[in-house]
């Protein structure tokens, strides 16, 4: 099996485990708890396979390849359902505490609306001279790096604050917060080696992003259960529970009950 046909294997495979997932979620009854998850798994379906057989019809718009032209003017839409859903994993992270989940709201609003506005300014300021679509891809490569680097600072903040305060969500919750979690750390990691190592790293980034992007959907859409969506129960320590938990507890009920004064 040549690499070609290796890659296309793995690709279509996500598209396969995707929908399998998305399936779950429906005959679980669990697409109205999670609809971002939902929606996303659905949307990346249809647009993977879109974008697969422009890619193997090799379609020209305007002279142009269609496939570059569909990614370039999708991958926006695919940022925004990346940012819902972390979002989403920080509503369940924090289900108890609503003051803060208001908080949260307001935070990503404020950076969907500060993305936004950057990558407006780096379009303005650059008068991409030359091939138009050459330039706008490597544009939006910059970008789609960009973000999922800020995604994985998010995830991160989010591990601590939920290991900080002793956290206890569900299995499914946590499932998708690992899964996509690592996702993101491998693709923001193999983004920078490309970025280092230049174009010879290209086939192996493309080849290992996929992978491992196909490896997190399969463990979603296996694992995925009715039985997740129990909250397993604290355990702490007498010196635990004494020395740390408690403290932080009170804290953090504070934090949300001022939260909740200020936001209503």
């Amino acid at each position: 099996m040549g690499g070609a046909t290796f890659l296309d294997a793995i690709f279509i495979s996500t598209l396969v485990l995707q929908t399998v997932w998305a399936v779950r979620l429906w005959k679980l009854s669990l697409a109205r708890r999670y609809p971002i998850l939902f929606l996303y798994l659905w949307f990346s379906s249809l647009l993977g396979a879109i974008a697969y057989g422009l890619l193997v019809s090799r379609l020209e718009i305007l002279g142009q390849s269609g496939y570059m032209m569909f990614w370039v003017g999708t991958r926006p839409l695919v940022w925004a359902l990346l940012f819902l859903l972390v979002f989403e994993v920080y509503s369940f992270v924090l289900e108890d505490y609503r003051g803060l989940r208001r908080l949260g709201r307001l935070v990503l609003y404020g950076a969907v609306t500060g993305v936004a506005f950057l990558i407006g300014l780096l379009a303005y300021l650059d008068n991409f001279e030359g091939a138009s679509l050459n330039r706008w891809h490597k544009f939006w490569l910059i970008v789609d790096r960009d973000i999922y680097l800020a995604i994985v600072a998010v995830v991160f903040l989010l591990m601590m604050f939920k290991k900080l305060f002793g956290l206890k969500i569900p299995k499914n919750v946590q499932l998708v917060f690992t899964s996509f979690g690592l996702y993101f750390a491998g693709v923001a990691v193999f983004a920078i080696l490309r970025a280092y190592l230049g174009p010879s790293f290209n086939t192996a980034s493309n080849v290992g992003s996929i992978l491992l992007y196909a490896l997190c959907l399969a463990l979603g859409a296996t694992m995925f259960s009715r039985m997740g969506e129990a909250k397993p129960a604290r355990k702490f320590s007498a010196s635990q529970y004494l020395a740390t938990a408690r403290g932080a507890s009170q804290q953090l009920e504070s934090l949300n009950q001022r939260l909740v004064e200020v936001l209503s």
